[in-house]
């Protein structure tokens, strides 16, 4: 009878870590598919010349903090746009310390040159359920950003078939 408790008791513990861990994992692609929609938002804004751009950013922004704090529109000299409330704190790590990658940097760099914010990743050295490390995780699996999607120089046969992707259901769900 104890040797059933026991095993009972390390099964429903193990399934408590597991289920810990899945908790954290979809905290994690919550707060990377938000900071990157946020990212794609300001190269948006920049792309349709609605906030001031650096000519080396590439349009993108120089650092997280300038999402949270807030961008002066274009004309109007009173109004900022705020394209995070806050800067998430990494569920695996703990800390509101991300990695960044600039558009200048090698897509496979585990850290950003400076010049920009591209794109953002955990820096924890942790390995996923999925057996993927962290700093890999994608908020996108389609091969494509957001802000891709709008693009002015795509010729016209690619323009439509990118048009018919979009709202496509691609079954990423909390899965990312």
């Amino acid at each position: 009878a104890i040797a059933i408790i026991l095993l009972l008791a390390t099964m429903a513990g193990s399934f408590a870590r597991v289920q810990i861990k899945r908790s954290r994992e979809t905290e994690l692609r919550r707060d990377l598919r938000m900071m990157r929609e946020a990212i794609d938002s300001y190269k948006n804004f920049s792309d349709r010349g609605m906030i001031p751009v650096k000519a080396d950013s590439f349009g993108y922004p120089p650092d997280l903090k300038a999402l949270v704090e807030g961008i002066a529109v274009r004309g109007n000299t009173n109004a900022k746009y705020r394209f995070l409330r806050k800067i998430p704190v990494d569920p695996m790590t703990g800390k509101a310390d991300w990695g960044t990658r600039s558009e200048q940097d090698d897509p496979d760099s585990q850290g950003g040159g400076g010049q920009n914010v591209f794109d953002v990743f955990s820096k924890s050295p942790a390995t996923g359920l999925d057996g993927t490390p962290y700093v890999e995780w994608e908020g996108e699996r389609a091969g494509f950003r957001a802000c891709d999607l709008n693009r002015s120089d795509q010729s016209p046969e690619l323009s439509s078939k990118v048009r018919g992707l979009e709202g496509r259901d691609w079954g990423l769900g909390a899965g990312g």
